[in-house]
């Protein structure tokens, strides 16, 4: 199985191409169950893998970015088991007598592998905030490239350098 690209043309109405911060099928889930009904056909018309070519900076920063998020949701989800542990063990701990050592330190337990989790937690979100940085810098940088991959691959695209609905107000 191919691996999903990571940079997408217009995941949102007002970005040319980024990199996608989880399964793209989310956002066409949402797009469609969230967006006015008039936008939806252009959504998604325009929301498309990106086919050319890459300058390999760029495309190593994209791909940094992709783990990265993939960090933050594998380590968001550690915390929450490690947040129902605690939550478990303080019940016990409710439940037991005053003197029951074993509550106790199953409790204290819990509460520093939580700590623990949270922790880094915090550090993949700030890995993840840096390299959406870099990523975005990139493309800054490459602007001239990526308009010119856009017109080749989106030839009827809307994009007037701002959004894909130049012709809406509010947009």
């Amino acid at each position: 199985m191919e691996p999903e690209p990571i940079f997408y043309w217009h995941i949102h109405h007002d970005t040319l191409m980024e990199p996608r911060c989880g399964p793209i099928g989310d956002r066409i889930a949402y797009i469609r169950r969230a967006k006015p009904d008039y936008q939806v056909p252009t959504r998604l018309r325009f929301l498309k893998a990106v086919r050319g070519r890459l300058n390999g900076v760029l495309a190593m920063a994209g791909e940094e970015y992709v783990a990265a998020e993939q960090l933050v949701a594998d380590t968001r989800r550690a915390r929450g088991n490690a947040q129902d542990a605690l939550d478990s063990a303080r019940m016990d701990l409710y439940d037991a007598p005053w003197f029951d050592l074993r509550a106790r330190w199953a409790f204290y337990k819990a509460r520093f592998l939580r700590d623990r989790k949270r922790d880094a937690e915090v550090a993949a979100d700030a890995w993840r905030d840096k390299s959406l940085k870099t990523c975005n810098y990139l493309l800054r940088i490459f602007r001239p490239e990526i308009e010119a991959l856009h017109k080749q691959e989106c030839p009827n695209c809307p994009w007037d350098g701002n959004t894909i609905f130049p012709e809406q107000d509010g947009y």
